[in-house]
């Protein structure tokens, strides 16, 4: 069954800001790592099936986007952030671009979940942290 979400862009370079959208999803799914709401779908502006992610936790929202687009941007093998938005409710998500695999958490084998910490060690390797990024965020981005 299809269900819908509205709302409107706050950032993207594949929309307009401030356009309204509907992000159309026929699968949800409670991470159980981060406890975000990821709706599985497609929205009619981008025409490639999507990901929204709803962060548990709202207030890190903007160093998440932000560390995607940096991370996408340093050709770190990460999926494309596409926007940045509000829904009609109080929350605001992230729309990615699908990656086709099995989640990480249903990984029985040591090596797949070994790839993946190397991956997120390159990615730290190619987006080095700056004195002003810890200074003006208290934490690593």
């Amino acid at each position: 069954m299809t269900e819908l979400i509205r709302g409107k862009c706050i950032e993207s370079h594949h929309i307009d800001n401030g356009e309204s959208i509907q992000f159309l999803y026929d699968e949800k799914l409670l991470s159980p790592f981060t406890q975000c709401m990821l709706y599985f779908g497609s929205l009619q502006q981008i025409n490639k099936p999507t990901v929204l992610k709803i962060p548990k936790y709202q207030s890190r929202l903007e160093q998440e986007w932000v560390g995607s687009k940096r991370a996408y941007n340093a050709e770190v093998p990460s999926p494309e952030p596409l926007a940045l938005i509000q829904t009609e409710g109080v929350e605001r998500g992230m729309l990615f671009e699908f990656v086709e695999g099995e989640p990480l958490y249903k990984q029985s084998e040591p090596e797949k979940r070994y790839q993946f910490g190397k991956i997120a060690g390159e990615m730290h390797a190619a987006l080095p942290l700056s004195s002003t990024d810890w200074d003006e965020n208290e934490k690593s981005q």
